[in-house]
């Protein structure tokens, strides 16, 4: 566990020269410029109406969490490929660890990505007209998404520990965007579900307990998250580096 600064930080740093750390921040920042643009439709989730600035914000959302998946796949398969996990694993880094440390600079990663895009969010939805949700409701939607963010991550590392690089990469990003899209759009059924907090961000103003639905949600999803974790590393036990 003493480790584990020093392997999120090596992990921030590939991160950081792959360019990949920018791409993922710019993604989940870059899905609240809907808020900016798409004018407030209060009846956006009635039949036949047009999607409103919170649907395209949780659709763009969900899209960047793809791609939090699928950078993390990548990662973790591209470190086994490379021989870098082989090299940390002979001097005594345990893999958990090393799965961890990954866990840890991608989920801090998706936190400030997604939380920096909700604020830019709820000051857009805001200034033109306001929201109509108490700042505690947005709040536990957007801590519902970020929960969300660390299964998308849970899953990509879960396939980089089984699987090649751009299979892998491929197939979680496909799988994990599909899932998301519709968890937004509402065709998974009603809340609460371990992505959920999706589907809340979107249908937001008409929820009557936000913050009861969010924080559901996201206990679903840390839990999610775990099972992931703990098959990864089975995963990552079960390989040879």
């Amino acid at each position: 566990m003493n480790r584990l600064p020093l392997l999120t930080g090596l992990a921030l740093r590939d991160l950081w020269v792959s360019f990949r750390l920018l791409l993922l921040l710019s993604a989940l920042v870059a899905a609240a410029v809907p808020t900016l643009l798409v004018p407030r439709t209060l009846t956006a989730a009635l039949a036949g109406a047009p999607p409103g600035p919170l649907d395209w914000y949780a659709w763009a959302t969900a899209a960047g969490l793809a791609l939090a998946a699928g950078a993390a796949a990548w990662s973790m398969a591209g470190m086994r490929r490379r021989g870098a996990a082989a090299w940390l694993a002979a001097r005594d880094v345990p893999r958990p660890s090393l799965l961890l440390g990954w866990f840890v600079a991608a989920g801090m990663v998706v936190l400030v990505g997604t939380a920096a895009g909700a604020v830019l969010a709820w000051f857009a939805l805001n200034g033109e007209r306001g929201i109509a949700v108490t700042p505690a409701g947005y709040a536990s939607a957007a801590a519902a998404v970020v929960a969300a963010g660390l299964v998308a991550v849970s899953a990509g590392l879960l396939v980089g520990c089984a699987m090649g690089q751009r299979l892998g990469t491929l197939l979680v990003t496909a799988a994990t965007a599909g899932v998301a899209l519709a968890t937004a759009s509402g065709r998974l059924g009603s809340l609460p579900q371990p992505l959920g907090g999706l589907e809340l961000l979107a249908r937001i103003e008409e929820s009557a307990r936000p913050v009861a639905a969010g924080l559901v949600s996201a206990g679903l999803a840390l839990s999610l998250a775990a099972v992931l974790l703990i098959l990864a590393a089975a995963a990552l036990d079960a390989r040879d580096l």
